[in-house]
């Protein structure tokens, strides 16, 4: 890790941040994201740095973000983002209410950390997914990629 900055969970924050480290590390293999919502600032940098290049060019520098939505599926579907993190909301959901139910009832759950299965959507298995509707992100898809 050569670097990190605190997005705050905003767009233009994690934008200016991003850039202001870029302004310091000069080398830099990839960069992780904690939301796919950071993706297009994240893009937006690294093309002013004349850092963005497609997925499979030698100079291109690993995007990973987190949520698979349907932002990130078209990014990866169109070969800019390398993957993207999903956990099945219905899990989440789920596990959500278990435990909450548990402890409404006057028991503290067993495990403290509950574990949600995820899976990774990637330049490797996109088109499946999309084939698929196999994630929740491929839901409005339409509104990013013209699949027709």
């Amino acid at each position: 890790i050569v670097g990190t900055v605190n997005t705050e969970w905003d767009t233009e924050k994690a934008y200016n941040r991003f850039n202001d480290l870029l302004q310091v590390v000069k080398e830099f293999d990839a960069v992780y994201m904690p939301s796919d919502m950071l993706i297009s600032g994240c893009f937006s940098v690294l093309d002013k740095e004349g850092l963005f290049y497609p997925v499979g060019d030698p100079n291109h520098i690993i995007v990973c973000g987190t949520d698979a939505d349907a932002y990130a599926i078209s990014e990866i579907y169109k070969g800019n983002l390398d993957f993207s993190v999903a956990a099945d909301a219905f899990d989440v959901i789920m596990t959500s209410i278990e435990t909450t139910l548990e402890i409404l009832e006057g028991n503290m759950p067993d495990e403290q950390i509950h574990i949600v299965p995820t899976s990774c959507v990637a330049t490797w298995n996109v088109k499946e997914i999309v084939e698929n509707k196999s994630t929740w992100g491929t839901l409005n898809l339409d509104e990013y990629l013209d699949l027709d």
